[in-house]
C-alpha cells in the first residue's frame, strides 16, 4: 500500500548525561562503571583518541580491569574499551551496558553507532558543558541558567531541551564538514572542519 508517510527506521533508544564539568563526568562515569559491573558487562565507546587516553588513565587509577576491543571477557573484567571505529564493527549483546564516553560531533556518526547496535537496549552518551563541543555553541549561557535552577554539583542533568540542543549542534557541524574523519581530538576535528 502507498503512504506519504514513511515511519522512521527503528533506532536503538540513546540518553545523554550531561554534567556541568569534565571533570564531573569523569568522576561520575567512574562511579556508575563501578556499580554497572557489579551486575553487567560494559562496552565503554569513545569517539576520539584522547578520550581514549584519558579513560585508560582514569581506570588505572579508579582499580577498574579493563580489556581493549575484546568481547571475551573474564570474572575480574568486565569492561571494554571500543574505539568508534571497532564499536561499529561490533554487536555487543543485550546484557552489555553500551557507554559512550562523549557526545560525536556529527549526528551521522551518532546513527551509525545506533543502527550498529540494535541488539543493545540503550546506549547512554556521557557529555559536559565545559566539553569543546559545547563551547562551540555557548554553554555559557546554558551553565548560567542552571547554575540559577540550582543545579548541584556532580547532579546529572536530563532533558530534552538538552538532548535537542546536542542534536541541532551535531547537525550544524555536520553541514560544515569537510573531513569527517579525523579521530585524534575534538580540537583537531574542529581544526579540519570549521564552524563557518
Amino acid at each position: 500500500m502507498f503512504s506519504f508517510f514513511k515511519s522512521k527506521p527503528k533506532r536503538t533508544p540513546h540518553s545523554y548525561h550531561t554534567y556541568m564539568t569534565d571533570l564531573e563526568k569523569y568522576w561520575m562515569l567512574m562511579e556508575d562503571l563501578k556499580v554497572i559491573i557489579s551486575e553487567s558487562e560494559v562496552a565503554l565507546i569513545h569517539y576520539f583518541e584522547d578520550t581514549g587516553m584519558e579513560l585508560k588513565k582514569l581506570m588505572d587509577k579508579s582499580s577498574l580491569n579493563y580489556k581493549e576491543n575484546e568481547l571475551v571477557l573474564d570474572a575480574n573484567t568486565k569492561i571494554t574499551l571500543w574505539s568508534y571505529k571497532n564499536a561499529l564493527k561490533q554487536s555487543f549483546s543485550p546484557d552489555t551496558e553500551v557507554i559512550c564516553a562523549e557526545v560525536f560531533p556529527t549526528k551521522s556518526a551518532t546513527i551509525a553507532l545506533l543502527d550498529a547496535q540494535k541488539e543493545a537496549s540503550e546506549i547512554t552518551f556521557y557529555s559536559s558543558m565545559d566539553s569543546p563541543f559545547f563551547e562551540l555553541f555557548g554553554s555559557s549561557r546554558i551553565k548560567e541558567i542552571m547554575v540559577r535552577m540550582g543545579v548541584k554539583q556532580n547532579e546529572k542533568i536530563q532533558h530534552q531541551m538538552i538532548d535537542k540542543s546536542i542534536e541541532r549542534a551535531q547537525e550544524k557541524l555536520e553541514k560544515h564538514a569537510t573531513n569527517p574523519d579525523i579521530f585524534t581530538s575534538f580540537e583537531d576535528w574542529i581544526a579540519a572542519n570549521p564552524k563557518h
